[in-house]
């Protein structure tokens, strides 16, 4: 059909990363309810550019995300080893920054739920993430555990400014 590919919602669920419901949820319908054509967009491009072609179809951002989340039984440490490792975690968080690959980071504070303790958003993909924050020395010593995934945000909603991170806690404290 004029020479365009055309994908079936699975191989397109297959080819985003995103779930055939998720897919369904968002999928831009014609006048007659049926499910309107699209096509790749630009290489690298998350998104189908048929989808951006209908008037009211909303565009969306697409982020990976970690939540660093305290497994049920933790090693215990003695506090100047948990400081030390707590500087190395925000070490390694810190490089993630200057390599671009964490677009922002930080801990919750008096949720409801105290096992998840920090939520970074990047700017890779997850299997990108999940590799990097299996070589986090805080999950490494099994302190924290990793889950990786995608979040979805109209486009141009959430916008992420470089700003200096702490490198540790004393930095941290300092404000600096």
């Amino acid at each position: 059909m004029n020479g365009e590919t055309r994908y079936s919602i699975g191989d397109l669920a297959r080819r985003t990363g995103l779930t055939v419901k998720t897919i369904r949820f968002y999928w831009p319908r014609s006048s007659t309810g049926r499910s309107a054509p699209c096509r790749p967009g630009p290489r690298g491009s998350p998104f189908w550019t048929g989808l951006h072609s209908y008037p009211g179809v909303m565009r969306f951002d697409q982020h990976t995300i970690v939540l660093l989340v305290r497994p049920d039984d933790p090693p215990e440490l003695p506090r100047d080893a948990a400081d030390r490792l707590q500087d190395a975690h925000l070490a390694h968080q810190a490089g993630l920054v200057e390599q671009g690959a964490v677009l922002a980071a930080g801990p919750f504070l008096g949720g409801d739920d105290e096992r998840i303790r920090g939520f970074v958003v990047l700017s890779v993909d997850p299997q990108m993430a999940r590799e990097l924050y299996a070589n986090d020395p805080a999950v490494r010593a099994g302190r924290l555990v990793a889950q990786v995934m995608s979040w979805m945000v109209p486009e141009g909603q959430v916008r992420f400014e470089q700003v200096p991170v702490p490198r540790s806690m004393l930095e941290a404290a300092a404000g600096d």
